[in-house]
């Protein structure tokens, strides 16, 4: 992961401009970056804050005063400064980034080469530290929620593919692929949808006392067949259900919510 550091200049030097006061409160950019989502830089920027103009006890005003001063910026201003010049590197590229982990901290330091004779001078900076990553993809979410649906099915059972319904302009195949890849990572058997109903078959013509030795449901295990496995993508959930073959009843059900 890399680290890029950029020193991002302030228009003018906002010194006098009144300062907002806003209620503390924790922002979705100031968490950490949530599972499933991908990190793919660190930011370290700083931000030219201004000039501060302390008086040094040699004159008539009282050692310390400050005369002039840099405005304080809230950890809200800042953060829109850096989104706003993030999107320029990363808006093409990356148009649905976001920010997380934002951090600040304020650098006062001493600029001896501009001192006065009553004066002395320091530049007054923002360090801002954050991670720039994407939200949370389809995938993240169908692995969630396959995941969830699966959990009371015993690994290494069959599946099939029943339904697939996706989003108007999705690639269905595509999503398809991904979930077969999911089911296979997790150790399930994935079959035709033509198999397992001819399991099933075999299973009840077993029960019935009609017994094929070249049948693959062994001694009426009844769980034997499989489960059929359908999908439901919306604009702004996903739905997965696993169904025993055998029975018709649900195994499994499962919703997210995409964010």
């Amino acid at each position: 992961m890399k680290t890029i550091t950029k020193i991002l200049m302030v228009g003018t030097i906002l010194m006098l401009m009144p300062v907002s006061k806003t209620h503390a409160q924790t922002y979705e950019w100031k968490k950490a970056p949530l599972p499933g989502e991908e990190v793919i830089e660190s930011i370290n920027s700083t931000f030219y804050g201004g000039v501060m103009y302390r008086h040094n006890g040699r004159g008539t005003e009282k050692k310390g005063y400050i005369e002039y001063s840099p405005r304080k910026l809230t950890d809200e201003q800042l953060y829109k400064k850096l989104q706003d010049s993030l999107g320029n590197v990363y808006g093409e590229s990356y148009p649905s980034f976001m920010v997380r982990n934002f951090k600040v901290k304020i650098v006062v330091a001493e600029n001896p080469n501009y001192h006065g004779k009553y004066w002395d001078t320091y530049t007054y900076h923002y360090n801002l530290q954050a991670f720039v990553v994407l939200p949370r993809s389809v995938y993240y979410y169908l692995q969630t929620a396959v995941e969830k649906a699966l959990s009371e099915v015993r690994e290494s059972s069959r599946i099939a593919i029943d339904q697939i319904k996706v989003v108007s302009g999705m690639d269905r195949e595509e999503y398809q692929d991904q979930v077969v890849e999911i089911l296979l990572d997790k150790g399930y058997k994935v079959v035709a949808k033509e198999y397992l109903e001819k399991l099933y078959e075999e299973q009840k013509n077993q029960q019935s006392g009609i017994y094929n030795e070249k049948t693959t449901v062994q001694e009426n295990n009844f769980s034997a067949v499989g489960y059929y496995l359908n999908v439901k993508l919306t604009e702004t959930s996903l739905r997965v259900q696993v169904i025993n073959v055998s029975t018709g009843e649900y195994a499994g059900n499962a919703t997210v919510k995409l964010q």
